[in-house]
């Protein structure tokens, strides 16, 4: 087999949704392009895409810097529609490595050379756009996000109809889009007919349908659908787990998403196993993936508060904090509700001092949504705490909170 066929068997691996298979083949058709002097920039790039998709930047990097000193810098396999586009392999590793001005400059470029080659509503600018979007994503920049992804909907939608995967692709990234933003009755739409499309088209364990029954799942969630969502991800789970290496971040994302179903659902020590297991696969992409270590941490210490293990608890919501404050993409977090949880961890400890001096804080915190809230919980903390502590400990309580009274009419 020469390389080119090798190439498009790794490719159609790929495309049925056995990306570790397409690993493998994608391997010996490097192996063999090298070894015969042909096709050897095609055959490092589509190694390294397997490579990236599969979360193994390191190798991954080596194989994109590798191809940009090879002079000969053709490529046979191409895809009109552009339905895989390697063109942007750069790009994108600069966006998983969080370099994200690098890649959206290098992006842009190719777009702009595209537009003024090509007809500029069509598939292959779409596909540019579609590859843009998703690096402003990840970036947060979900302006600019939205905005290029509904061009390549548009273009998508009138050249290939409204039933096909690469129409399903941008609405599953425009779904993610407000879901980041916390828009969930917006996502909903574009996630369920995205799901819609890849069930009707895929085979029922495809990773693409995996991955919309996650965004579909969280959407459940939010709308206190919360067998739907538990069933979506152990779905989604059970696919992932078979094509995907335990430290990928999709596996560590289903499985803290399933954990935070059975917490809703008041099964504590299912919730607790399933963070830890989320946590475990987080930290091996940790710095790269901070949003799901970030997750998978303060869902555990809330899943141990909620099952009565509050020495547990404390420092893994002292961890998701110290993340929140380090990091500035886990802006739109909940601080006010992780300081509540420390709060709370620590009154139940018995640490009542450490755990009032918290207040204030929580008062400064970030998206503290409802202040009376927090007056009433403290109000009510310091009537259980009267009636349940020595005296000496109740004086010292009364001159904390006259103190935050005061501090309070300020």
């Amino acid at each position: 087999m020469n390389v080119i066929d090798s190439l498009k068997e790794s490719i159609s691996a790929y495309e049925d949704g056995h990306w570790t298979r397409a690993l493998v083949t994608g391997e010996e058709a490097k192996q063999e392009a090298e070894k015969k002097g042909k096709h050897t920039y095609e055959a490092l790039l589509w190694y390294g895409k397997f490579n990236l998709d599969l979360w193994y930047i390191k190798v991954a990097e080596e194989l994109v810097a590798v191809a940009s000193t090879i002079t000969d810098k053709k490529l046979e396999i191409d895809f009109a529609d552009g339905r895989y586009d390697i063109e942007f392999l750069a790009a994108e590793l600069k966006a998983k490595k969080r370099h994200f001005q690098e890649a959206i400059e290098e992006a842009e470029s190719i777009l702009q050379s595209r537009m003024a080659k090509e007809d500029a509503s069509g598939l292959k600018v779409a596909a540019a756009l579609q590859a843009i979007g998703q690096i402003y994503l990840d970036a947060n920049r979900f302006v600019e996000a939205e905005s290029a992804l509904r061009r390549a909907l548009v273009i998508r939608g009138n050249k290939l109809g409204k039933e096909h995967l690469l129409y399903a692709e941008t609405l599953n990234s425009l779904g993610m889009t407000y879901s980041a933003q916390q828009e969930y009755v917006r996502a909903q739409p574009f996630c369920k007919l995205a799901l819609n499309i890849r069930e009707k088209l895929l085979p029922p364990n495809h990773l693409l349908i995996a991955f919309s029954l996650h965004e579909n799942a969280k959407l459940k969630l939010h709308a206190f659908r919360v067998s739907e969502a538990e069933a979506f991800w152990r779905r989604a789970l059970t696919i992932a787990e078979s094509e995907l290496p335990a430290s990928h971040p999709k596996i560590s994302q289903i499985m803290s998403g399933l954990a935070s179903a059975l917490l809703t659902d008041y099964q504590y020590a299912a919730a607790r196993e399933f963070y830890e297991r989320a946590l475990t696969a987080a930290e091996a992409a940790y710095p790269q993936r901070v949003a799901d270590v970030f997750v998978a941490a303060s869902g555990l210490g809330a899943a141990c508060l909620a099952d009565h293990k509050f020495e547990q608890a404390e420092p893994l919501i002292r961890r998701a904090l110290s993340l929140l404050k380090e990091y500035d993409e886990l802006q739109y977090s909940n601080e006010s509700a992780l300081v509540e949880n420390l709060i709370t961890s620590q009154m139940l400890q018995g640490k009542v001092i450490d755990a009032m001096s918290l207040f204030p804080d929580q008062m400064r915190a970030r998206h503290t949504g409802n202040f009376a809230r927090t007056i009433k919980r403290l109000e009510m903390l310091v009537n259980f705490i009267q009636l349940n502590l020595p005296d000496e400990v109740a004086r010292d309580l009364d001159k904390f909170t006259e103190q935050f009274g005061k501090n309070k009419r300020r």
